[in-house]
């Protein structure tokens, strides 16, 4: 057994040294996408490009992405989800009268199906993880805006997916977000409310919304996705709260009024989450008490700025 443990370090520990010494005799690449694509790291005359989907470059050749997603990842991906289902929430509120409890329940169901699925394309597949290549910096996500230019007159073109899966996997769930809406919600709508089916049209301009949204701004809503949710649901909580004029407190009873603001509570819990990541579970865990900070404050200043307590001079 000592003798097998023996074996696999020095195996280990010859393998980092034939790669840190062939990655040091290596010229480096131009531009800090590029890489040479040899899974021996050893055959320094291969040019540099871009590397194959899935793999990252080192500066001097492309390396596999095979690092676990971390948990401010998944937060991000979750955050996307959410998203998709929290305008659909609104839409089927806003448009839908009948069978609303049901079609809330529906795209609930749409949103988990589309993401489980989405987390099962990835590799490893059929596993509920994913590898991944960690974002270091805001460039990771805008890599075609950094091809390196040889000898001032070539242009090496070296796009690729440096922050894997992260980009592509919103567009995978997006996608499966159509399909389950078009077979569960579709059918459904289309046999049970004919003709009343607004709500799950404003569904589908959702979609391509979002991607648009995606494809244009991903890197800055990585970095600043916990501070968004944490200003929406503090506004969201005020905005329907404000709405609510005569008898303020029995409509708050109302299983709708509720069921908003649980999801308000919950999406700000969800924002505290993203910030803290809970590396302290002691000290974090506590934070979540602010998840009713919104509610509270609104209640209790709500004295001070009733519209009705004021008179036109």
């Amino acid at each position: 057994m000592q003798l097998n443990l023996m074996s696999v370090i020095m195996l280990s520990m010859f393998y980092l040294f034939l790669t840190i010494k062939g990655e040091a005799q290596c010229p480096m690449c131009h531009g800090i996408y590029c890489g040479r694509i040899d899974k021996t790291f050893e055959n320094c005359s291969l040019p540099c490009k871009a590397c194959a989907r899935g793999y990252r470059s080192n500066h001097y050749f492309c390396k596999k992405c095979d690092e676990s997603l971390d948990f401010y990842s998944w937060l991000y991906l979750g955050f996307m989800a959410l998203t998709v289902c929290t305008l659909n929430f609104f839409f089927i509120d806003v448009y839908q009268t009948s069978m609303a409890w049901r079609l809330h329940t529906l795209a609930l169901f749409e949103s988990v199906v589309s993401f489980i699925g989405m987390v099962l394309v990835f590799e490893p597949r059929g596993s509920f993880a994913l590898n991944a290549c960690k974002a270091i910096s805001i460039k990771d996500w805008y890599t075609m805006f950094f091809n390196p230019i040889q000898n001032f007159n070539k242009k090496i073109y070296c796009t690729q997916e440096a922050i894997y899966p992260l980009y592509t996997s919103v567009y995978i769930y997006l996608l499966f977000c159509l399909l389950t809406m078009v077979l569960f919600r579709g059918i459904i709508m289309k046999k049970k409310l004919k003709n009343n089916i607004k709500s799950l049209y404003a569904g589908l301009y959702i979609l391509p919304i979002v991607c648009a949204l995606h494809t244009c701004f991903a890197g800055v809503i990585f970095y600043v996705y916990p501070y968004l949710v944490l200003c929406f649901s503090s506004i969201g909580t005020a905005v329907f709260l404000s709405a609510i004029n005569n008898g303020f407190y029995k409509k708050l009873l109302t299983i709708r009024s509720v069921g908003i603001l649980s999801l308000f509570s919950v999406a700000h819990g969800y924002g505290i989450v993203s910030v803290t990541e809970m590396k302290s579970p002691i000290r974090d865990g506590v934070s979540l008490l602010l998840v009713f900070l919104p509610f509270c404050f609104y209640v209790l200043t709500r004295s001070f700025t009733k519209p009705e307590n004021y008179r036109t001079l």
